[in-house]
Parts: structure tokens; sequence; C-alpha cells
């Protein structure tokens, strides 16, 4: 019902308009800024977890000797980091 009356007054809107292409422009640029909008919210919803650090090891014989010792990277951060993991990756390394 939205969409029919956005059209609705689109249209009209452009038929009694002077400049029908800033008209045109507007309308291109609502519609794409409401397409950025709800493409972000389907991404959000559908953040993948973050993988172990073991996941090349396939053997567990592989995992008992080269994880002896080594924590699970992220296991020791309260808050994520959502945009960086360079500090999980330095104390990864330094570990």
């Amino acid at each position: 019902m939205k969409k029919f009356f956005f059209k609705t007054i689109c249209k009209l809107v452009r038929l009694l308009a002077e400049d029908k292409e800033e008209i045109d422009s507007a309308i291109k640029y609502y519609r794409n800024k409401v397409f950025c909008k709800n493409r972000q919210k389907r991404m959000d919803a559908s953040v993948r977890p973050r993988t172990e650090t073991h996941e090349w090891l396939t053997d567990k014989k592989q995992r008992e000797i080269y994880l002896q010792g080594k924590i699970i990277r992220g296991a020791n951060y309260t808050n994520s980091m959502r945009h960086t993991d360079h500090m999980e990756a330095v104390d990864y390394h330094n570990s």
C-alpha cells in the first residue's frame, strides 16, 4: 500500500513539475538509498561466526601437537571486535 501511494505521488509530482529531470534524479536517489538500507539490514542479520584457529588441522594428533598451550583467538576478549582483529592476531602470534 505504501509503495502504491509513493508511486502515485511521484507520478503526480513529475506530471506537475517544471524540471522533470530533477524529480527523476531525486526519485532515483531515494530508491538507491532505500535499497542500500534494506541490503544493510539483510547483511547485519546474516553475520557469520568467526572460525576457530585450528580449522586447518584435520587430524586429532595435529591438534594435540600444534595447539599445546595456545589459546583460541577471540576466547580471551569479552567485547567483540567487529572491525579489526589486530589485537587478537598480536596475542595469538605472541603466545
